[in-house]
């Protein structure tokens, strides 16, 4: 199961000029984390309603409650509609507090860790979208669309997405692992070093997929590689990623040459050596169950 994966509910990213209702879902971020409660061991997302009231109970040195028209609609889960506020800030309140996004990756249910981490996603991208790169305009939202455009300049600004390869090297039984170096991460609170990962990286300008998948393994460990296989995409929301999963096969010569200011470790893991990845909701984690259990597409 991957983080996406949460049918039977359906995501709708269709986007509608709604205004807020009191009921809907409300989505408070911050650069790194997530306003949730939590109960039974499963996340409780606020509501508007929970968030004006807030609002109206602190001191906020005569700031106004926010109006309903002022709350952004993202987007909805089967019936659930999701907003939040992209020109305020928001402090925890009653029983909810910041959740971290890694938070978001182990917790249930997975429709609401979903849409929490796709919220923070777009909240983040609103929060970098104020103003137009083309002439220093202050930018509006478009009425009908998820864009801001310039009022000035007419330039228009869509939410980003990174499109990026996650690929595993085979050699017969075994799989190269890799972990990140430290100073991959410079501003993570997330230990790189404590687990492993497949070689990955971004698809550049006038590349394709499988050319990603041949210049990062080059790269990053010094392989040449064959037999290129498309396996699973995953929308990535914590890095505004799409990741497109790969399996190929070594070709030639097995020595590693590590980039070391992107990774500390790549080493060859025989399949029977690997650790259980079933619980992480990462296509990473899931290729590596797919090799593990024998599931990887073959194409020799």
């Amino acid at each position: 199961m991957m983080l996406h994966e949460i049918s039977p509910a359906k995501f709708h990213n269709e986007y509608f000029p709604y205004e807020a209702r009191k009921e809907d879902c409300f989505i408070g971020c911050r650069k790194d984390a997530v306003l949730l409660g939590e109960s039974e061991g499963k996340i409780v997302v606020p509501t508007v309603g929970e968030a004006m009231e807030a609002f109206r109970q602190e001191d906020r040195d005569g700031e106004p409650v926010p109006e309903l028209s002022e709350f952004r609609y993202l987007f909805s889960v089967d019936r659930a509609r999701f907003f939040a506020l992209t020109e305020r800030e928001v402090s925890p309140f009653g029983s909810y507090d910041w959740k971290s996004l890694r938070y978001l990756r182990v917790t249930k249910p997975l429709p609401s860790a979903f849409a929490a981490s796709v919220g923070q996603q777009l909240f983040a991208w609103y929060r970098r979208t104020r103003f137009c790169g083309a002439c220093g305009q202050k930018l509006e939202h478009a009425p009908s669309e998820r864009m801001m455009h310039c009022p000035a300049c007419g330039e228009m600004y869509f939410p980003q997405i990174c499109p990026s390869v996650i690929v595993a090297v085979r050699d017969g039984e075994r799989i190269l692992l890799t972990k990140y170096a430290p100073s991959h991460f410079p501003n993570s609170t997330h230990n790189p070093k404590a687990t492993y990962a497949l070689v990955a990286g971004y698809i550049e300008i006038g590349e394709t997929p499988e050319d990603c998948v041949r210049r990062e393994v080059m790269e990053e460990v010094g392989l040449r590689v064959k037999n290129i296989t498309a396996w699973k995409n995953q929308p990535w929301p914590f890095t505004s990623t799409l990741l497109f999963g790969f399996f190929c096969d070594l070709d030639g010569d097995d020595t590693i040459t590590l980039q070391e200011d992107e990774l500390s470790v790549a080493e060859w893991v025989n399949r029977a050596d690997m650790q259980d990845r079933s619980a992480d909701i990462s296509l990473t984690s899931n290729m590596m169950e797919a090799f593990r259990l024998g599931k990887d597409p073959r194409s020799v």
